[in-house]
């Protein structure tokens, strides 16, 4: 199978929006290919979008942007597609955290707060419910700002052995739900991203934590079901 070129941008795509992705490869912030497809974000009038495009030529997008999906790529789409075509994959890409389209919210991002709770499990009082706080942040498209969450209250490791167990399951449980509330609310990208984010640690961990109930291996399953089940 042919890999994608411009040429075959040029067939799928609308004649100015592949006019107008030729001469602002500049918007493009971050590019990877990773498993068949070409992972990018875009930085369009001060919002940065994700997309990812298949690499070949049955030419296949998706973008967090607001346009409606049809036949014809939106200009996001043709903009990464375009980077790949002409090399731009292969030049240092500085890290930066992509910020959602969705995230308006004034409301900083407590990560502190929402450890605290997934280590302890302790609710202050004047905290929401747990399930409330991830609900927002899911809201307001914080996929990148979970992940990182996820990530390090996952690694229990430094915790005391008989506090492992416990904070590991917490974190597991709020993960599945928040893979969840992103694809009812309508951002599939955000919750395959984030689902693939916590199954590369799980995958990696699960079997350092004692077991002896099954719990950890039905948070594990609950997970997956949610992601599957969701994405279907």
């Amino acid at each position: 199978m042919s890999r994608l070129t411009t040429d075959i941008l040029f067939r799928v795509a609308d004649r100015s929006t592949f006019g107008l992705a030729m001469n602002t490869l500049g918007l493009v912030d971050e590019l990877r290919e990773e498993a068949g497809l070409v992972h990018g974000t875009v930085i369009h009038e001060g919002v940065t979008y994700r997309v990812r495009v298949s690499d070949d030529e049955d030419f296949t997008w998706s973008c967090d942007c607001s346009e409606p999906r049809g036949d014809t790529p939106c200009y996001h789409a043709v903009l990464i597609g375009m980077a790949y075509a002409t090399g731009m994959l292969y030049r240092a890409w500085p890290y930066r955290p992509p910020r959602s389209p969705l995230d308006v919210s004034p409301i900083p991002f407590d990560h502190d707060g929402l450890m605290r709770r997934l280590r302890t499990g302790e609710r202050g009082p004047e905290d929401p419910p747990l399930s409330v706080q991830i609900l927002r942040e899911v809201g307001n498209g914080r996929c990148h700002d979970l992940c990182l969450l996820f990530d390090e209250a996952l690694d229990v490791f430094v915790l005391p052995a008989e506090e492992q167990r416990p904070a590991y399951l917490r974190a597991l449980h709020a993960a599945a739900e928040a893979v969840g509330l992103f694809y009812l609310n309508g951002q599939p990208i955000n919750g395959e991203d984030l689902y693939h984010w916590v199954m590369a640690y799980v995958e990696e961990t699960e079997n350092l934590i004692e077991d002896p109930d099954g719990a950890v291996e039905a948070a594990v399953s609950e997970i997956n079901y949610m992601n599957e089940s969701m994405s279907e």
